[in-house]
């Protein structure tokens, strides 16, 4: 097995035991998050980035939910945190 380096992101979204109660709700809310938020996110980073003259890759983000908790991993730190900090 190979071990790579990375960096991760640890979020938990408030709120979302309210919404878990109605099915139809939360599969709203999912749907909102992975269909827009974080395509959206994703594509004003990398035009910060670029704005800022910031040449260092950015392919590598990867997110996972589980529940309420969002993961959120990449080879780079400072990528890590630009995504982190225009997702929020």
């Amino acid at each position: 097995m190979k071990y790579s380096k990375k960096y991760c992101a640890f979020i938990d979204v408030l709120g979302v035991r309210e919404v878990l109660k109605d099915w139809d709700k939360a599969m709203e809310f999912y749907n909102k998050l992975v269909m827009n938020i974080f395509p959206s996110t994703l594509t004003q980073v990398k035009n910060l980035r670029k704005n800022l003259g910031v040449t260092e890759a950015f392919d590598d983000i990867e997110w996972n939910i589980f529940s309420d908790s969002i993961i959120i991993t990449s080879k780079s730190a400072p990528s890590l945190i630009f995504y982190v900090a225009t997702l929020f």
